[in-house]
């Protein structure tokens, strides 16, 4: 996972699979996660202001397989799942080495 600023989260290409049982095939989906708003205790800041921005998601409208039209909510809380799962193993990872460099 990558951020191309400050707190700004790259586009990640997450695979989906086809929920057409006849299909099952992979569908390449580009998800950019969302970005709260930033922590902020000076009313006078312009980032007070800031509401974070939304995830944004591009994907085919139907399967290009087997041309089964796509839900967008089931495929954004797919891809909402798998960032989830990718901040938790990097979380992991780190905490594994910093408890190995610890020893």
């Amino acid at each position: 996972m990558r951020y191309r600023g400050r707190n700004t989260p790259s586009p990640m290409t997450i695979e989906y699979l086809c929920p057409n049982e006849e299909c099952e095939k992979s569908i390449e989906v580009t998800f950019t996660p969302d970005r709260p708003a930033p922590p902020c205790s000076d009313h006078d800041s312009p980032a007070f202001s800031d509401p974070g921005d939304p995830g944004e998601l591009d994907f085919p409208e139907q399967c290009p397989h087997c041309s089964l039209p796509l839900i967008e909510e089931k495929v954004y809380d797919f891809c909402t799942d798998a960032y989830q799962d990718a901040v938790n193993d990097a979380m992991e990872r780190y905490a594994e080495s910093k408890y190995d460099r610890d020893r």
